[in-house]
């Protein structure tokens, strides 16, 4: 060449060779257009599976080495295995090439643009350059293109009149124009079949055998490297289905040498092939090309030189020259230099625009994933033609089955559908995988592939309601957002219904096709949806349409299994040994399927299909009851239906309530699980009605069974069960049925979660916690029964209440067992207070009808009482923690104290226990319930407390106060203890009273004090002590006139009968007293000794003004709160001097 130097390049060889490659370097005056072009394009290869680890080393032939003569490794499987495939493939195995990759490759799905052999993409590539036929069959999985070669005439022209027969029809009468176009078309035949081709082959066949290193041929074992590592985290619970997906292919399907991701631009594209690479010396990695020396290099030649390349990711060429077979020269090209070789320059960026635009157009156009398009361009012609032959198919009512692409589409829809189903992450392509899974039942016979259609039945239920869903948190698991896979889902765009074009000089125009294409409006990606009362509909009527075809197909199998074979005249008949009674198959009970090996597969995908209808009813319990509390029909109809399917599954189904449980080894699986859900749901639901009883109705609506329903009850009936829906979950009829059915389907869910091992801790949790709410209501309805038993009254009342108050007093045991059992302290101190009220009922019932003194029952029952509520207390460690629940139990634990101190003062029980028993109980009781009633607590509840306190202040001094009196023969120094502890309580006592307004207690409470120093007074003998008592009396009356006061300005009319009857005979009372006090004072101060007579004045006067009220008129208590004002103002001024 002129273009060229030569210099020498050495290659390591077996052989000595007098040849060298001559180097090929463009002349400095080349295209700068096409240096621009070149380095804009963009291309990467990355192997994903290839049969040789290592290149074989080049071995330059010598000169006129003579190609025609086989050399000793030719037809040998080990070159081939090195290079490729050395002869052409069988024209039936490129039909589904790219299914065969997609199938080795599924994880590539959806991640790259196109699936083909190489040689596809170069023809289309070529377009623009070639003025060859096109045909290519496409189809679409996801956002993934697969294109396959489609031989017009091996399949339409030369086929047997049933195949393909209406697209052969529909092809000549729209391809050609002529009948005599149809005649030329029928008899030419393929170059590639042509004798010129099949030497050609065999020579280059022989020449890359020859350029083998003869030690590499013969030691060097092929490896295989494969770098797609598919990881399935997730366990298929079909396991893998059968053979059946795999015998859909031929045998003679190829095995590409090399599988690689090629990114083009921004294309990529898994494609397939055997382009041999070699390497030596500094070049470890060179494509190796026989030319005839005599016959130029035409344009499409280069192209295809450095589309091989590229895909391969090998830098240069070695061009061997021959002429007649007799090598001439070596040349080595880079493959960045084969656009710009004399004879075949071509714009790299023009193939750019043409991949670009080509792929634009399929997504645009071939959009209905599973449908098979056929993409064409006859010869000469410059528009590519793209036809939807399924839609075609359907138009002309022709069978589908009819085209071949259609049951490798649909396992190859269903392979990628499990694929993703399978990953970590499948809830983000959870729509992507029921679009798949729908498209292939769309085109799969069922008949024909009945594993493969169960299994894209069971994947599509699965979808919609996925095994490992825990049913409680459907709420709480909304749809993920769906990643790129399934962004592409769009409408079909095709000017018309069959068929779409493009000039073949757009795809040469920059973003011409693409532009289109984002003109194309797209579809809404599907999507699973998160209405899951819907999905599990969805879930049940695929699963239930699997178990449909199941039983069919086991019905249909019967009678070819059971005819029996005709005998043969030559051959005896074996008659095998049996047992008369042959023993129980192990298994499911009832199950439609026989125990032959053959149909174990069916026997598995019949439990597993069934407890996916178990898992649906009880996830449409679990909706129903969120959504539509106000009918439990609704929820328990499911219920019913998910029991009825335990009874077939395992044997002997869910746990009936009152009946004993068999002792049968149950499997230890998600099955418990979720039968301790299902008990306790139907225990919710019991409860709930427990608190709408009045809005419940009696007898219970009927629900409507739906179709689906009825068609499962169908497959169940014909198990032949003894169990009915009858037997689960009955409507109660009463409100104690409806406690009594949610308390033993608690217990029976928490009995089921006690036989797991590793149980979760939170749901049993949940469990004994609603266990224990359901006691107490028991417990507090039986208290309820028991108090309204007590009030009725009746002959037997007593009886009956023993009978309502212990089983009230058991189900309260039972509640606090289970919650100190996993520490719920709250509803501990809760229960612990029902239980406390409970014995304060009895107390109340065991009260004599005539009472004289206290019981010992009741102080007993008061007592025990007292006991709960300080385990409550304890439960609840301090207020800070639970300040509502702990002011709640401190006002009724004061109330018990102060009860039960009341009821031992007012009726001593001093037959059975010592006064001094006795008060000590009292002040101890008094005292508590101060301690406690001045505790911090809330502001409302403040003022009750207060009085509560004043209240006991005021009985302790009561209680002293008698004490005082009643203590003749004792010291004097206890005496004076006593009084001195009574007057504290007197004043504690009035202080409070007065805060809280309470003005009646106050002159109740003065007057009785004021006894007390009227007792004292009785006591003494001297002038002087008995004046300095009767002060402090008359201190107790003046004390009041606040209290007065305040009764003189409530009473607005005037009328002193509009005041408490009491509070007038206190006032009564204190008038009288007030005049007697002063006039003995007045007395006193004059016999005494040595009498002061100011102060016997002062007393005078005093009394003077105390006769200034007289009760006999009608005001009179404002004229005593009057004289009781001015009295004291009085007796200030005096103190004042």
């Amino acid at each position: 060449m002129d273009e060229k130097k030569a210099s020498e390049l050495p290659m390591d060889s077996s052989h000595t060779n007098n040849l060298t490659i001559d180097i090929y370097r463009p002349s400095l005056n080349k295209d700068s257009e096409y240096e621009n072009e070149g380095k804009r394009i963009k291309s990467f290869a990355f192997d994903l599976h290839s049969t040789v680890s290592v290149p074989p080393q080049l071995s330059l032939l010598q000169s006129n080495t003579d190609l025609n003569t086989p050399p000793p490794n030719w037809l040998l499987s080990q070159p081939r295995k090195i290079v490729g495939p050395a002869v052409s493939r069988n024209p039936k195995s490129n039909d589904f090439a790219s299914f065969h990759m997609a199938s080795s490759f599924l994880d590539s799905m959806g991640e790259v643009d196109v699936v083909s052999d190489a040689e596809n993409i170069k023809k289309l590539l070529k377009i623009p350059y070639s003025k060859g036929a096109v045909s290519m069959m496409v189809h679409r999985v996801g956002n993934t293109l697969l294109l396959d070669e489609f031989d017009i005439h091996t399949h339409l022209l030369r086929a047997a009149e049933n195949e393909w027969g209406w697209l052969k029809k529909f092809y000549l009468e729209h391809m050609f124009a002529s009948c005599r176009a149809k005649q030329k078309a029928s008899e030419k035949k393929p170059s590639r079949h042509s004798r010129d081709y099949l030497q050609q082959q065999n020579l280059i066949s022989k020449f890359l055998c020859h350029s083998i290193a003869l030690n590499e041929s013969q030691n060097t074992e092929t490896q295989v490297q494969d770098r797609n590592h598919q990881v399935q985290p997730i366990t298929d619970p079909l396991g893998d289905p059968a053979q059946e997906e795999n015998n859909v292919h031929d045998d003679t399907l190829p095995q590409f040498s090399k599988n690689i991701i090629w990114t083009f631009e921004d294309l990529r594209m898994l494609i397939g092939t055997d382009m041999p690479i070699f390497g030596g010396g500094t070049h470890p990695c060179l494509s190796l090309r026989l030319r005839d020396m005599s016959k130029p290099i035409n344009v499409l030649t280069g192209l295809d030189y450095w589309l091989d390349n590229l895909m391969c990711n090998v830098p240069e060429v070695v061009m061997c020259y021959h002429l007649g077979g007799l090598v001439q020269k070596y040349e080595l090209i880079k493959t960045d230099d084969l656009p710009r070789l004399p004879g075949s320059q071509f714009k790299p960026g023009i193939i750019k625009d043409v991949a670009q635009n080509i792929l634009s157009f399929l997504k645009s156009k071939a959009t209905k994933a599973g449908h098979t398009y056929w993409l064409f361009k006859a010869k000469d012609d410059d528009i590519v033609k793209l036809y939807d032959l399924t839609s075609l198919c359907n138009d002309l009512n022709e069978d589908i089955n009819q085209n071949p692409f259609t049951t490798p589409v649909a396992m190859l829809l269903f392979k990628v559908a499990r694929n993703l189903k399978m990953s970590s992450d499948w809830k983000r392509h959870q729509g992507t995988v029921l679009a798949l899974l729908k498209n292939c039942l769309s085109l799969l016979d069922a008949a024909k592939y009945p594993q493969i259609a169960t299994a894209a039945l069971y994947y599509v239920s699965d979808v919609y309601l996925p095994t490992s869903l825990k049913v409680p948190e459907t709420e709480e698991n909304p749809e993920e957002v769906e990643e790129e896979w399934a962004d592409d889902w769009e409408e079909p765009s095709m000017g018309d219904q069959f068929s779409a074009s493009v000039d073949v000089a757009a795809l040469s125009t920059p973003q011409q096709v693409r532009a289109e294409e984002e003109n194309v409006r797209r579809n809404v990606r599907p999507t699973v949806g998160d209405n899951w009362e819907q999905r599990c509909t969805f879930a049940l009527q695929h699963a239930v349409e699997a178990l449909e075809f199941l039983s069919d197909q086991s019905k249909s199998a019967k009678p070819s299994e059971e005819e029996p074979s005709l005998a043969s005249p030559l051959k005896p008949i074996p008659m095998p040994y049996q047992t008369l009674k042959q023993p129980p198959l192990d298994g499911i009970s009832g199950s439609l399927m026989s125990k032959e090996p053959q149909n174990e597969w069916k026997q598995q995908y019949w439990r597993l299909l069934m407890e996916k209808c178990r898992l649906a009813h009880i996830t449409l319990a679990e909706e129903a009851r969120k959504n539509c509390l106000s009918e439990p029909e609704k929820i328990l109809s499911h219920l019913r239906m998910a029991a009825l399917l335990w009874v077939h599954l395992d044997p002997p189904g869910l746990p009936l309530p009152g009946l004993p449980q068999p002792c049968v080894p149950r499997n230890l699986t998600s099955s418990v699980s979720l039968q301790s859900h299902a008990l306790g749901l139907a225990g919710d639901v019991y409860f709930s009605m427990v608190q709408r009883w009045n809005e419940v109705a009696s007898p219970p609506q009927s629900v409507e069974r739906s179709s689906v329903n009825e068609r499962l009850l169908r497959l169940l009936t014909n198990l032949q069960l003894e169990n009915t829906l009858e037997d689960y979950f009955q409507y109660p009829t009463s409100l104690h049925e409806a406690l009594q059915f949610s308390l033993e389907h608690y217990r029976l869910a928490l009995a089921s979660f006690s036989a797991l091992e590793s149980s979760s801790a939170s749901d049993v949790f949940s469990f004994a916690k609603r266990l224990g709410n359901v006691c107490n209501e028991m417990g507090v309805f039986f208290m309820s029964k028991a108090s309204a038993m007590m009030e009725e009254g009746g002959a037997d009342w007593k009886r009956k209440f023993v009978e309502l108050y212990q089983i009230s007093q058991q189900h309260l045991e039972e509640g606090r067992s289970v919650f100190r059992t996993i520490n719920d302290n709250v509803n501990l101190a809760l229960l612990s207070c029902n239980l406390a009220k409970l014995h304060r009922l009895q107390a109340r019932a065991l009260a004599p009808a005539e009472k004289k003194e206290a019981s010992l029952a009741e102080w007993r029952c008061y007592s025990k009482a007292l006991q709960c509520y300080k385990q409550a207390l304890d439960a609840l460690e301090r207020r800070e923690l639970n300040t509502g629940i702990w002011d709640a139990i401190i006002w009724d634990y004061t109330s018990v104290h102060f009860t039960l101190a009341s009821l031992l003062q007012d009726f001593a029980p001093l037959s059975i226990k010592s006064r001094e028993e006795v008060e000590a109980e009292i002040i101890q009781l008094l005292e508590n319930c101060i301690a406690l009633s001045e505790g911090e607590t809330a502001d409302s509840r403040l003022p009750l407390l207060q009085y509560r306190a004043a209240t006991c202040h005021y009985r302790l001094a009561s209680l002293h106060h008698d004490t005082y009196r009643n203590g003749d023969g004792e010291s004097i120094i206890n005496g004076r203890n006593v009084r001195v502890i009574a007057e504290q309580h007197y004043s504690n006592a009035n202080t409070i009273f007065n805060q809280l307004e309470h003005w009646d207690e106050v002159i109740r409470l003065q007057l009785e004090k004021a006894g007390i120093y009227e007792f004292q007074f009785k006591r003494l003998t001297g002038v002087v002590s008995k004046m300095r008592v009767l002060q402090s009396i008359l201190n107790c009356y003046l004390s009041t006139k606040g209290a007065l006061a305040a009764l003189v300005d409530s009473n607005s009319g005037g009328d002193p009968t509009s005041l408490e009857t009491k509070t007038l005979e206190c006032m009564t009372l204190m008038c009288s007293r007030i005049q007697s006090t002063l006039l003995q004072l007045t007395k006193l101060s004059r016999s005494a000794k040595k009498p002061n007579n100011a102060d016997a004045e002062n007393f005078r006067n005093m009394y003077s003004i105390s006769l200034k009220c007289n009760i006999k008129q009608s005001d009179w208590h404002i004229q005593l709160a009057r004289t009781v004002m001015e009295l004291s103002e009085f007796q200030l001024s005096v103190d004042k001097f």
